[in-house]
């Protein structure tokens, strides 16, 4: 099993290496723990993407895990700006959001990123 290793802006990762299906679940696990664990769950979360590759695909996967843990989930309908998914959060009353999108190098990696009330933080708290 991988282990899944958050950095001081979200958890990167090399798609089909260590950001996989599997480890995106595993994460969206976690982060419906600790909602659940925080009295946030019922607040809900904001889940968002960037155009780039399968990201829309990790981040169906990820609310799939929240909503299947009761957690009111906003799936974003198409790419969507970071900045978006903050302001999402406060105007939804969301608790949280997240962000599937590329960092800058290299090409095929991905980030996570949570926000928390209109600041970005760790997904998984």
């Amino acid at each position: 099993m991988t282990q899944i290793i958050f950095g001081t802006d979200g958890w990167r990762g090399r798609i089909a290496e260590d950001y996989t299906f599997d480890n995106v679940r595993r994460c969206a696990q976690g982060f419906a723990s600790f909602l659940k664990a925080t009295g946030a769950a019922e607040k809900g979360a904001v889940i968002g993407y960037d155009q780039r590759f399968a990201a829309e695909h990790f981040a169906a996967a990820a609310a799939e895990v929240l909503a299947a843990n009761g957690v009111r989930v906003w799936l974003t309908q198409s790419n969507t700006p970071t900045p978006a998914i903050s302001y999402s959060v406060q105007a939804k009353g969301g608790g949280r959001g997240d962000q599937h999108h590329r960092q800058p190098q290299p090409a095929r990696r991905l980030r996570l990123q949570g926000a928390r009330r209109g600041r970005r933080g760790h997904s998984a708290g």
